[in-house]
């Protein structure tokens, strides 16, 4: 990564009072809520971690059920699908809950966790 510190500035900040805070941009998170309101296929990374020139990037996103039952998401990647037999990874937001998937692209291969 570009901004990158030195191993010598680790010892420093872990000696100090208090501590240099970031925002998720300097670190190269990208965070956003979604609410859904019915079962929901092919949900993908957002295009801004998506294509090599953003490697390193990750994002959160935070699927919130605004509906009255549980839903199904079908989660992919910006570049097709992850799983073996080429299907999505398939995750359950419960009724009134909410489910959270990561995105990591590592040189313009984006790779989900779902949670």
């Amino acid at each position: 990564m570009s901004d990158a510190r030195p191993a010598s500035d680790v010892y420093s900040w872990a000696k100090a009072s208090t501590k240099p805070t970031y925002t998720p941009d300097e670190i190269g998170v990208i965070s956003s809520v979604v609410t859904i309101t019915e079962n929901t296929t092919n949900q993908t990374a957002p295009s801004s971690i998506a294509g090599s020139e953003n490697t390193g990037k990750c994002a959160h996103v935070l699927y919130v059920n605004g509906g009255n039952e549980d839903y199904i998401i079908a989660v992919s990647t910006a570049s097709g699908y992850i799983t073996p037999d080429g299907q999505a990874i398939e995750i359950v937001c419960p009724e009134n809950g909410y489910c959270e998937v990561s995105y990591l692209n590592v040189n313009g291969t984006i790779y989900v966790r779902a949670l």
